[in-house]
């Protein structure tokens, strides 16, 4: 999952989708979280199973909010997911 589905998940659709205009602020500390969190772990499974070969992140949020939005609060934080492992392939 990416981060802005995380944040979804622990937050709440509903929640989430207000804080974006009500509390930003918390959006991108949560995303910082989840986005952390979601390196951390890839990183642990590597050491299980080796140098990831494929990296696909599942979000459905991106669809469901705005492009200023997904530029906020979806994009840098799925983008520092795929540079942390660049060498895997983005499937």
């Amino acid at each position: 999952m990416g981060p802005l589905q995380v944040a979804s998940e622990v937050r709440g659709h509903a929640a989430l989708f207000v804080d974006f205009y009500d509390d930003p602020a918390r959006v991108h500390a949560l995303l910082r979280i989840t986005t952390e969190t979601i390196i951390n772990w890839l990183h642990e499974m590597e050491k299980i199973n080796g140098r990831l070969k494929r990296l696909n992140l599942a979000d459905h949020i991106p669809g469901q909010i705005s492009v200023e939005q997904f530029e906020e609060f979806f994009f840098p934080y799925a983008k520092s997911v795929y540079d942390e492992f660049s060498y895997a392939q983005v499937r």
